[in-house]
């Protein structure tokens, strides 16, 4: 046109980043199968595309469908820590051996049905946890009742990793169920931190 014409990037997190002209624009895409338009102009500040089903998305806690975000358990003694950032939530807990570990817990406030889903997406990173058995394992809790200790063992299991994107089965779950994160250590400091987290 006269005065250009827009240019438009995106990442794998659902950023959009653009550069545009004089003029009003009209933006269309899908995120995880969920289609989207957006009207941007010169005063558009950003075009942060959320998957309609997000349960967390990079600080956005979903309080509508979550009811919230917060600690089931951070097993006393262990110097286990909680925080809510900008665009993430971050879990650590210490553990000491393995006969004296420590495992830190946190999800939602709300039950989420599960009848209508396929798949868990989640993007993470967690490194120095203890990932073995069922009462030390890491990773996505579905459970059926909030947890009041830190026996609640992780239905979909996650490995230490840089910051990653992957996915859990869940259509065999045909209930309501809690949604959290649990991290354990044997030695040291494990830490968890949740970027993102939707169903499809």
């Amino acid at each position: 046109g006269l005065y250009g014409s827009p240019t438009i990037t995106t990442n794998s997190n659902g950023n959009v980043n653009y550069s545009l002209p004089i003029g009003t624009f009209s933006f269309s895409g899908a995120v995880s199968g969920q289609s989207f338009t957006r009207t941007i102009d010169k005063n558009t500040t950003d075009l942060y595309v959320m998957p309609e089903h997000s349960l967390y998305w990079y600080g956005n806690k979903c309080t509508d469908i979550t009811g919230g975000w917060g600690v089931y358990c951070l097993e006393t003694g262990y110097n286990g820590n909680y925080t809510e950032n900008t665009n993430n939530i971050v879990m650590s807990i210490y553990g000491y051996a393995s006969n004296n570990n420590g495992s830190a817990l946190a999800g939602t406030s709300n039950k989420i049905d599960f009848s209508i889903y396929n798949t868990l997406q989640v993007e993470y990173a967690m490194n120095n946890a203890t990932c073995g058995s069922s009462e030390a394992s890491c990773g996505i809790l579905l459970p059926a009742t909030k947890p009041t200790t830190i026996w609640s063992s992780a239905t979909i299991k996650l490995n230490n990793s840089n910051r990653i994107i992957t996915s859990g089965d869940v259509s065999s779950i045909n209930e309501s169920r809690y949604v959290g994160i649990r991290t354990n250590s044997e030695g040291g400091t494990a830490t968890i931190t949740l970027y993102a987290l939707w169903l499809e």
